[in-house]
């Protein structure tokens, strides 16, 4: 493909930033309940006020003790820095993305235009609700770019920081595992043992430490797990992309009124309530369904990677990698279209393996993949501006393609386990 002249790139990306930055300073400056940044904020000014867990429950301590510091300053001041700090973990996980494709300096620019653009939308809200999906983007690639130059604790580092902030990035501790790369499982689990339980008691006393561990524990399991949205039926609104709630809302009788308008912003939404079921099914059935679909994507992590006893290249380490940050995704109870900047690692590879294809008329098996994965993200992206369509699962439709489609290039560019086994020995 012919590259984009300079002058046409320097003008994307002047846009996308200001686009983005003016959309995120539209949120801090004038924040409302529906925006994020203002519920991190009062979070961090309770901590700072009380010294205890307040707002946002569902966050581990740790996280509340990092929101604590915009509560040090006024909340212009607090969303201003919040917006440049999100800004430039984003330029730091696009340029280390950029990186797998042409060392050459300034090459990411040219590189990673189409994969930022398929991914725009999902950028897009991110900044309007200010969430902090960018840095922990930022600490997974750093954790394959610091791997790939043996230096294996500080890549536990980031994951143990990334587990801490969000759950679902434990995910990669069992990619760790699978990788044999030893020390940075210790340091991943070091790190969250230290910052986040072993910090509250040390603080807080152990008796009050303790406690705090408890109670977020069944605040995790009674608000924010699959039982939750499969089971209580909380947190189905339309805006929810993931397995259980779009299994819940296409299988069983279902409520999809939007989630902030009930529970944060106090008011009824005016939408009303509204239901898109297509069978009306028990809700055990309902939840072997998404029992089967969490054992798909098991088996479908386990075939992309490598086996244990052999030694990941670096090609091999990235789309590994890749594929475990779609995993975090698909096996979240709760999705938001934010939460899909996390497939930007993946998105790069499948843009460059369909251009890599297309000098070749696309004739290989793992290049149509890549471009039929790619297509149909697009495609559902689009179609999934309707509320109807995020009902029905549009966007689920999507990651799906994407994961499949990784899945496919991976299985195409090395061997199985089985294979790989006889040829070691």
């Amino acid at each position: 493909m012919r590259r984009l002249p300079t002058p046409h790139l320097a003008m994307f990306w002047t846009v996308a930033v200001l686009v983005l930055m003016g959309a995120g300073f539209s949120g801090v400056w004038r924040p409302t309940p529906t925006k994020d940044f203002s519920l991190f904020y009062d979070a961090g000014r309770q901590w700072l006020e009380r010294g205890e867990p307040g707002g946002l429950a569902w966050y581990h301590p740790f996280a509340l003790r990092c929101f604590s510091v915009l509560g040090l300053v006024a909340p212009w001041t607090a969303g201003t820095a919040w917006v440049i700090a999100n800004t430039t973990c984003a330029a730091g996980a696009t340029w280390i993305v950029g990186g797998w494709h042409d060392d050459q300096p300034r090459s990411w620019l040219r590189t990673e235009a189409i994969p930022s653009l398929a991914l725009f939308m999902a950028w897009c809200v991110l900044f309007t609700v200010n969430q902090f999906a960018a840095p922990i983007l930022l600490l997974l690639v750093a954790t394959g770019w610091l791997l790939e130059r043996e230096r294996d604790g500080c890549a536990g580092v980031c994951v143990g920081l990334a587990t801490l902030l969000k759950l679902s990035p434990l995910l990669l501790l069992g990619w760790l595992v699978l990788a044999r790369r030893w020390r940075a499982v210790v340091a991943a689990i070091t790190v969250v043992v230290l910052l986040g339980p072993g910090l509250d008691l040390v603080t807080a006393g152990f008796d009050r430490g303790l406690l705090w561990q408890v109670e977020w524990l069944n605040r995790v399991r009674w608000s924010g797990s699959a039982w939750t949205v499969l089971v209580a039926g909380s947190q189905c609104e339309y805006s929810n992309h993931a397995v259980p709630a779009v299994l819940r809302r296409l299988l069983h009788p279902t409520d999809s009124t939007p989630y902030f308008d009930v529970e944060v912003g106090g008011q009824v939404s005016e939408l009303g309530a509204a239901s898109v079921n297509l069978v009306d099914l028990p809700i055990p059935v309902v939840t072997a369904w998404w029992a089967v679909a969490m054992a798909l994507g098991v088996v479908g992590l386990f075939a992309a990677c490598a086996p244990p006893w052999r030694r990941l290249d670096r090609d091999r380490m990235r789309w590994e990698l890749s594929l475990f940050c779609w995993g975090m995704l698909w096996f979240l109870p709760v999705v938001r279209q934010y939460h899909y900047v996390w497939v930007y690692p993946l998105v790069s590879l499948l843009v460059a393996e369909v251009k890599t294809g297309l000098r070749h008329g696309l004739r290989s098996t793992r290049s149509r993949a890549a471009a039929i994965g790619m297509a149909t993200w697009c495609v559902a992206t689009l179609a999934s501006a309707p509320r109807l369509a995020q009902e029905l699962g549009v966007p689920l439709l999507g990651l799906l393609s994407l994961g499949v489609a990784g899945i496919v290039v991976v299985r195409c560019r090395w061997p199985g386990w089985l294979q790989a086994r006889a040829e070691a020995s």
